[in-house]
């Protein structure tokens, strides 16, 4: 299945930001949200979230994506 992933546990380590709870503390973002985003376990994403990794990573969205395509193909 096709499928986009996010790498803001690889990238928040490499910037010394070692769990969820420091990440959620570095966005301002709920915990759940955090989790999420630690865990690649988001359906969607808002650009504000989009924007706001982007800040505190000083990275381009295309950091924070990878596409996945269906094997099966």
């Amino acid at each position: 299945m096709e499928r986009i992933e996010l790498r803001v546990k690889e990238l928040a380590q490499e910037r010394n930001i070692q769990n969820a709870y420091q990440l959620q503390k570095q966005l301002e973002v709920a915990p759940m949200v955090a989790r999420r985003l630690w865990n690649n376990e988001l359906k969607q994403m808002d650009f504000r979230t989009l924007l706001t990794l982007c800040r505190v990573f000083d990275c381009q969205p295309g950091d924070l994506l990878i596409y996945r395509k269906d094997k099966r193909k």
